[in-house]
Formats: C-alpha cells, structure tokens, sequence
C-alpha cells in the first residue's frame, strides 16, 4: 500500500476514535449506561468504561450500575 494511502487510513481511524470518544462521553453524560453505549457505538464495554473515565455525570442523573 502506497505511503499516502497508509497515513489516510490512520487520519480516519484516528477520526472514527474520537468521534467514539465524544459520543460516548455525551450519552454518558445523558445517562445511558456503558453497556448500553457499548451496543450503540458497537465497540468493548472495557472501550467505553475508558472513555468515561473520570466524567461525571449531571447531578440529576443516577449511576448505572454494570
């Protein structure tokens, strides 16, 4: 694969991570349990709970437990 191709493939997977990322962090902090998010974004609970390391929720909202 061509060196240019290579680096376009890693953008967009570096891309797709974030975008994981923050969409995770917001459904967290809606409420949506991480295995719920883990469903939604089809990736490792183990992926979400690092995502959300460390984000806490509103104070209405409860903390789902896994």
């Amino acid at each position: 694969m061509p060196k240019e191709k290579h680096s376009d493939i890693k953008q967009l997977e570096d891309l797709v991570y974030l975008i994981q990322w923050l969409v995770a962090i917001e459904l967290w902090k809606g409420g949506v349990a991480q295995a719920e998010i883990s469903k939604r974004l089809g990736i490792a609970v183990g992926s979400v709970n690092k995502y959300v390391k460390g984000i806490e929720r509103s104070h209405n909202q409860h903390r789902d437990q896994q």
